[in-house]
């Protein structure tokens, strides 16, 4: 298979989880390769501002990023926004009550920074709204069975640096990474089945869902390496630059 894309999750997956780290020197390489032969996309909960330290440290020239979780994308070059699905504002609302009498401390992202919700007046767009990892998982997963059945919102758990702890990202249902990546696909003219989707997280099952080529890190839940058709190296071990050199570089040679 001629793969035309590879999506790459951020934290966990290009860079450790540590929020000022950049990736490292033999991925930066590789990525360097790879979009010599096809695009190179991002799909993070990040906001765009957020991310753009390791964009420049990738120096990707064509690609898309999704960013807020799958509610914009934005082309790296251009800075075009291409895609924006925020929450609307009353379910906005709705899901600031129930937060508040769970008592839990949130964040909401207006696209350019994050907000800690401290009672203050709502952006005009709210592009998802997440918590830190710092509560219990019981906790985490008893909010995200209140809004399962919500139909305008998709609420999915994240999980990074303590396998205890737990928290949550909150965006538009059609704004996960899967609709995301679907709607990245249109704008390159490519079939997802064409695409290669990398991710660690729960909130990449949706990305893995929308791509051909499944793959999760070695470092990722045990549950999405089930689900992936690959399990690379993990983040610490430059599993970006194996993929890349496994199934971007190696199999356009071939072709």
């Amino acid at each position: 298979m001629k793969y035309k894309a590879i999506i790459l999750d951020v934290d966990g997956t290009l860079v450790p989880y540590d929020y000022n780290a950049l990736p490292s020197e033999k991925v930066q390489q590789f990525i360097s390769k790879a979009q010599e032969q096809v695009a190179v996309c991002i799909a993070t909960g990040r906001s765009y501002a957020f991310l753009e330290p390791v964009l420049r440290s990738l120096s990707i020239n064509y690609g898309l990023a999704i960013v807020n979780n799958g509610a914009q994308i934005i082309d790296i070059e251009t800075k075009k926004e291409y895609y924006s699905q925020p929450i609307t504002q009353p379910d906005v609302a709705l899901i600031i009550n129930l937060l508040q009498e769970q008592g839990i401390s949130f964040y909401l992202n207006a696209g350019g920074r994050d907000i800690p919700y401290e009672g203050n007046d709502l952006p005009s767009r709210t592009f998802n709204i997440f918590s830190r990892e710092l509560f219990s998982q019981r906790k985490i997963r008893s909010v995200i069975k209140k809004l399962s059945d919500h139909p305008r919102v998709s609420i999915q758990e994240t999980n990074h640096k303590d396998a205890d702890l737990s928290g949550f990202v909150i965006t538009h249902a059609l704004s996960t990474k899967k609709y995301g990546t679907w709607e990245a696909a249109k704008i390159l003219d490519l079939n997802p089945a064409e695409m290669v989707g990398v991710g660690d997280g729960y909130n990449d099952f949706s990305l893995l869902r929308a791509c051909g080529l499944k793959v999760a890190m070695g470092n990722a839940n045990n549950d999405l390496k089930e689900y992936a058709d690959y399990v690379a190296p993990s983040v610490e071990n430059d599993g970006v630059a194996h993929v890349i050199e496994k199934y971007i570089l190696t199999t356009v040679d071939e072709v």
